[in-house]
């Protein structure tokens, strides 16, 4: 996929719903799994990114609002917000302000000449974690539900 089609692909899940990211089982790609939007209505996306040599998470919270959060009612989503905290049990995040490819990457380019095929970098940015990538290509393929990123085997 070139990086217009891969530009054109992410901007179909702006402002949607990370349900999932990690590394795939086999530890090469990286998986996020969106919720369906638009054309992709009532179904689940897995957003594969092959061959991912450089990820990066940072929270996207506020120190405050993590120091507000640390009460572990708040992982089971069955209680009411506490007063300007985030409520990690509602498991999901906004991808809002979303993807952006980055042209001309620094980054990218050093992957790419070490090691010898093209990569590029991507942000990825919800209300909740900011994840910058390296990868080679992107693969979109539905899920079912019941679809389990990763088991123990």
């Amino acid at each position: 996929m070139d990086d217009a089609h891969i530009k054109q692909v992410l901007a179909n899940w702006f402002d949607q719903v990370l349900l999932f990211h990690g590394f795939t089982d086999y530890m090469r790609d990286y998986e996020l799994v969106v919720s369906g939007v638009g054309e992709y209505a009532d179904q689940a996306y897995s957003l594969l990114f092959k061959n991912c040599v450089y990820m990066k998470a940072e929270s996207a919270l506020s120190t405050g609002v993590w120091a507000r959060s640390l009460d572990d009612r708040l992982i089971s989503g069955d209680v009411e917000e506490l007063p300007r905290s985030y409520v990690w049990g509602v498991r999901s995040q906004q991808l809002y302000p979303g993807f952006a490819l980055i042209e001309d990457s620094s980054v990218a380019k050093r992957w790419t000449h070490e090691m010898g095929f093209p990569l590029r970098q991507v942000i990825v940015e919800t209300n909740g974690h900011t994840l910058d990538l390296v990868f080679s290509d992107l693969v979109v393929s539905p899920v079912e539900p019941g679809y389990s990123p990763f088991r123990l085997t």
